[in-house]
């Protein structure tokens, strides 16, 4: 008999556009990705530009490029070693887009060590939305949706019709 298995790309893909969605709702991560992850952090490649004394300068130079790509992934890939609750199968699509974008980010580095390396580009988009995958869904961004404390009852109020002596 023929082993046959599942086909779990439907539920990675559902779980791959929830949390593209989840991103978007939340206005705290869009925050935290936009300023800390790529703003502040991400300031090796965007300051040399700008303060460069180089009548020429190049932005997005390889060498920053690949240095924040693979401290990206490397912090990732321990995360991953970490983690327990995530699926096996958003870990394998994750750990499958880490080497991809990793992959791209070393030949990039590797043929255009000095100027702007399309390959590498490609690379450090794919490991932001790699982070931004791994980390949308982390419970710092929730919304907090109750403005007034949980009754004891569990109800915002009791309805005394319903309350019946069994005696």
């Amino acid at each position: 008999m023929v082993k046959k298995r599942p086909n779990p790309w439907g539920d990675v893909l559902d779980e791959f556009s929830s949390r593209l969605c989840n991103a978007i709702k939340s206005p705290a991560f869009l925050v935290y990705f936009f300023i800390g992850v790529i703003f502040i952090g991400g300031v090796g490649i965007w300051l040399p530009y700008f303060s460069s004394d180089d009548p020429n300068p190049v932005f997005m130079e390889s060498q920053n490029v690949f240095t924040y790509s693979f401290a990206i992934l490397g912090t990732l890939a321990i995360e991953v070693m970490l983690s327990s609750s995530v699926s096996k199968y958003l870990k394998s699509l994750g750990l499958l887009i880490g080497a991809i974008a990793l992959v791209f980010c070393g030949l990039g580095y590797y043929y255009i060590k000095h100027g702007n390396s399309i390959s590498l580009n490609i690379g450090a988009f794919l490991t932001l939305l790699l982070f931004l995958l791994a980390n949308v869904n982390d419970e710092k961004f929730d919304h907090d949706d109750s403005s007034a404390p949980a009754s004891p009852v569990g109800f915002e109020s009791a309805r005394k019709d319903l309350i019946t002596d069994k005696e």
